[in-house]
């Protein structure tokens, strides 16, 4: 994983396609169930813990969240525990080179934020 790569997916199979809807119907459930802004209400959970690298990868490829999920997006990554992840992220300058030749095979990288 590589939060500091912004890419385009290239094509969006239909497999995730499925866990996309599923992550928009989760977080939108939790959400409006427990009243937000967080899964399981007004304060961060294991559950919200487990979700931090998918709001990474939700935000490296832009994947279209919709209604209160976009928010709960937003509210996780402007948390000082993944602005410290991000930032600590984007001082490491190797990538894994199995990891970059996956994300160029699957996507366009529109840019690179790391720290050289």
């Amino acid at each position: 994983m590589n939060c500091a790569v912004r890419a385009r997916l290239k094509t969006v199979p239909a497999q995730l396609q499925v866990e996309i809807e599923r992550i928009n119907e989760l977080s939108n459930e939790g959400i409006s169930r427990f009243g937000g802004p967080f899964l399981a209400g007004v304060a961060l959970t294991a559950v919200d813990a487990m979700f931090a690298p998918v709001i990474f990868r939700i935000q490296s490829y832009d994947l279209p969240m919709q209604g209160v999920a976009s928010d709960y997006v937003s509210c996780m990554l402007a948390l000082p525990a993944m602005q410290q992840w991000y930032a600590q992220a984007l001082q490491e300058c190797d990538m894994d080179s199995a990891r970059a030749q996956e994300v160029t095979r699957y996507s366009d990288i529109i840019r690179d934020e790391r720290q050289r």
